[in-house]
């Protein structure tokens, strides 16, 4: 019952920069600067009230609205672990009120309270590194989340290749299947934080020289990644690349926005997109290279100490 439950709540999240239709466009139905931060307050505050009635144990909002870097294409990511399964429907709910009353959509990775006791869930070490490196302050609500929650058990190279395998199985089916574009466009232009940030982890273990992240959000994971990988080199060519595409169209839905483009203009600017896709999934092939040389370290020795560090001498 209790897995029943999980993935109920866990199912298919979208949890990518948002690239929206031209109705979207037209009817104005995309979150505004003010209306995110009235979307953190309506959040927090419903969290603190299942909090102080005892069906949510503890929580954390993480990514970009816990550095307050959100823009109207973030969504709200936010980490629940509960001990009352009625607290499911409250979250439906949650969602519902939060993106009628402000186009953002909040989304919540609800956790049973025993099954994040036992690592039986999807957070993996990297994952758990992303939580942990998320500002405290102004973000959490009740318990201690990571207090109560245990990371699957595994090898950390392991866990991220594997992710690599998944992405590079899901471009390849984004690009053959003619539906869900949408969906589609925003997986492939998230591409360049969701595995740099694996990478990185990956990289800091065989190099315990490298201070870890304190700051994990997009800027910072982008300009250690090219720090790794110089423009001169191909990884780092076709991840600048697709890291421009993310920023080129938050620039040119703003403009949408302003009533500087017409429909055929915008329809015309996903259409470009979806030609670079195939871009994504050469950069996922060449990358996955580089995660072939830790699981190989990984199996040779086992654990991180005794380790030889990768050659990358940037730091």
């Amino acid at each position: 019952m209790i897995l029943y439950h999980y993935l109920l709540l866990n199912c298919k999240s979208k949890k990518v920069g948002k690239v929206y239709s031209w109705s979207d466009v037209e009817t104005f139905n995309i979150p505004t600067p003010s209306s995110t931060v009235l979307a953190k307050k309506i959040v927090l505050d419903m969290m603190e009230k299942l909090v102080s009635e005892g069906r949510v144990l503890g929580g954390k909002i993480y990514g970009s609205y816990s550095w307050g870097t959100q823009t109207i294409r973030s969504d709200l990511d936010t980490l629940v672990i509960y001990d009352d399964f009625s607290v499911l429907r409250v979250l439906r709910e949650i969602r519902l009120l939060t993106h009628s009353l402000t186009k953002v959509d909040f989304e919540p990775v609800a956790i049973h309270v025993e099954l994040a006791k036992k690592g039986m869930s999807t957070v993996d070490g990297s994952f758990l590194g992303h939580l942990k490196r998320s500002p405290v302050e102004g973000n959490s609500f009740g318990l201690d989340p990571l207090d109560l929650l245990k990371s699957k058990e595994g090898k950390l190279a392991s866990f991220n290749a594997d992710v690599v395998r998944h992405k590079i199985r899901f471009m390849s089916d984004a690009i053959i299947n003619p539906y869900d574009k949408l969906y589609s466009f925003q997986r492939f232009l998230e591409l360049p934080m969701a595995i740099a940030r694996r990478y990185i982890d990956t990289w800091s273990t065989f190099n315990q020289a490298f201070s870890e992240f304190k700051d994990d959000s997009k800027q910072p994971v982008f300009e250690t990644f090219c720090k790794l990988f110089p423009k001169q080199t191909s990884i780092g060519s076709n991840m600048r690349n697709i890291y421009m595409l993310d920023k080129n169209y938050s620039v040119f839905l703003h403009e949408s926005l302003e009533g500087r483009h017409s429909r055929e203009e915008y329809d015309d600017y996903l259409a470009d997109i979806e030609k670079k896709m195939p871009s994504g999934l050469y950069w996922l092939k060449e990358i996955s290279d580089e995660f072939g040389i830790f699981l190989e370290r990984e199996n040779r020795y086992g654990t991180i100490e005794g380790r030889p560090s990768i050659n990358k001498e940037v730091f």
